[in-house]
């Protein structure tokens, strides 16, 4: 057993030829998604190709070893530098860069395609970054609604799909959610073209979406895998039954990828979900459903009156001013503070969401 820096060094000198793409090399390449699209990978209409290693050197050169955010923690640069000393990942061909960013429409969305040998191109989808943009749009979702990010992240696939070979989708969290739409989605003829699909604790969907998904023509190829305790992959209904695995963090923190245990070249496997996932799966699901669409609404739009006091733009922006956000909450009306406070103080009403919710924030 070990973590996923084991793993790298474990398997630096293993192609993909010899060992083939796993769940475990899905967190690697999702980690690139959080680097400078722009100035950094090739972009979608280029025909253009960087590696691996030149691609997240490039970033360093032009940001430096700086956290990628709030909830981003240093070791992701750790990470990815001690792959890009690897024969394993360095020389992997990174090209067709998608990067969306629209305030008015709320929306963040990063991918990219990567060539991990002649044979394979794997669609890698980036989760939700730390701009407050991205959290507007995951928070949008309990309005049922089908978000901006699925709509581009499908209409990339349809276009790089049309190429001939054969390919993988993954992501983590947001971005596995993004590659379960897509590959339920996309047009028939890129469907026959997709080998699997990887979501790393990865939400599920509202009821009407899935229906109008083709999940049943996808779903040998759908893995979902979520940790013990978890939280965001529990969120909606799920496209596909998670294989459940083992973190080394508690509570919330098992949603970050670096903390799963992993043995050989897979995580390590666990038989169902925490008594605490559970109560936090019920309290969600409760809370939701005792609200309406136009309740949804209001407690959305009171949300985001908070998230953007003092035109904070990053976690990390709200992190540094946390006393912003709470005069804003303060100066809410008080109908409009209440539909935040009913929904958090259901959750914190259980005593066991509670002390796992602290617990999961101080304790690794």
């Amino acid at each position: 057993m070990g973590n996923i820096q084991d793993y790298v060094n474990r398997v630096k000198d293993i192609s993909f030829d010899e060992l083939l793409f796993n769940e475990v090399d899905v967190v690697i390449l999702s980690l690139l998604c959080f680097c400078d699209f722009e100035n950094c990978i090739p972009l979608l209409n280029s025909k253009h190709k960087i590696t691996f290693e030149n691609a997240y050197l490039k970033h360093l050169e032009l940001h430096g070893n700086k956290q990628f955010g709030f909830l981003l923690g240093l070791k992701m640069n750790e990470l990815l530098l001690l792959a890009c000393k690897t024969n394993r990942y360095k020389n992997i061909l990174v090209h067709s860069g998608y990067y969306c960013f629209d305030e008015k429409l709320m929306t963040q969305t990063s991918i990219y395609s990567c060539d991990i040998n002649k044979k394979m191109t794997v669609i890698v989808f980036g989760g939700t970054d730390d701009s407050i943009v991205g959290w507007k749009e995951n928070f949008n979702m309990i309005l049922l609604r089908v978000a901006p990010c699925l709509i581009n992240s499908k209409n990339y696939v349809n276009k790089v799909g049309r190429r001939k070979r054969n390919f993988i989708l993954c992501g983590h969290s947001k971005g596995g959610m993004e590659a379960f739409y897509s590959a339920t989605n996309c047009h028939r003829l890129v469907q026959d073209k997709i080998i699997k699909v990887y979501s790393l604790d990865g939400p599920g969907f509202s009821k009407e979406i899935i229906k109008k998904s083709n999940v049943k023509l996808m779903k040998s190829k759908l893995i979902l895998l979520c940790p013990s305790c978890s939280v965001i992959g529990r969120i909606f209904e799920n496209m596909q039954k998670p294989t459940i695995i083992y973190s080394s963090f508690h509570g919330l923190r098992q949603h970050d990828t670096l903390s799963w245990i992993i043995e050989g070249a897979h995580f390590k496997r666990g038989e169902k979900y925490s008594s605490k996932s559970d109560a936090f799966y019920k309290r969600i699901k409760e809370g939701l459903n005792k609200m309406d669409y136009d309740a949804r609404q209001k407690f959305l739009i009171c949300l985001f009156k908070v998230l953007d006091a003092g035109g904070n733009k990053t976690l990390l922006e709200i992190s540094k001013h946390p006393h912003l956000s709470l005069r804003q909450y303060l100066h809410l009306l008080p109908e409009e503070r209440s539909y935040l406070t009913i929904f958090f103080n259901h959750l914190a009403s259980d005593k066991i969401i509670a002390k796992e919710f602290l617990i999961g924030l101080v304790v690794k």
